[in-house]
């Protein structure tokens, strides 16, 4: 199935490379993605009862005049096929290569509390300088961070978190106990 979803998303790249709208239409399947990435969307797309017209029509409902027809056509090609498991996954393998062929970088940051505008473009300032690649960064809040944050960006994980802290704390106090 993995191999599958990239096939989809490959496909989805190579057309809006020829279109010449890479940028564009990467924007598009972002809001796609996020509109269709909750459970009450994800469950209706996968219920095998719903007739795929009704799912196409909740495509054309939310984006008609929104989005490409190239990627209208995605989302109906994804019903049609009985693909609708591999929708958010496609979509989300989209957004990875759109954004390595543009050099860009997604860094998800999770903080204890809301950062404010000004810190989240210190933030992104200094993570585009660090990768060298422009760096987007998507925000949310975990009060059970305790406090401090951690950035899921490229592959890496960077955890700066008091909860973390606390628990390498314990374990080295645990191990370090003779019994």
């Amino acid at each position: 199935m993995a191999q599958l979803k990239d096939r989809y998303a490959a496909a989805l790249i190579e057309i809006s490379e020829e279109s010449g709208q890479l940028g564009e239409y990467l924007e598009q399947v972002k809001a796609v993605y996020d509109a269709l990435n909750r459970d009450e969307c994800v469950q209706f797309l996968q219920h095998p009862h719903i007739p795929s017209a009704a799912k196409k029509q909740l495509f054309t409902s939310l984006f008609d005049g929104k989005i490409s027809a190239d990627i209208m056509g995605f989302l109906f090609l994804s019903v049609d096929k009985n693909r609708e498991t591999l929708l958010i996954p496609a979509l989300s393998a989209y957004i990875d290569m759109a954004n390595k062929k543009l050099g860009r970088l997604e860094a998800n940051v999770v903080s204890a509390a809301a950062l404010s505008k000004q810190q989240l473009s210190r933030l992104q300032s200094v993570l585009t300088a660090k990768l060298q690649k422009q760096v987007e960064v998507k925000h949310s809040v975990d009060p059970g961070l305790i406090g401090g944050l951690y950035i899921h960006v490229d592959g890496r994980l960077i955890d700066c978190s008091i909860r973390t802290q606390l628990k390498r704390l314990r374990e080295s106090m645990e191990g370090g106990v003779a019994t």
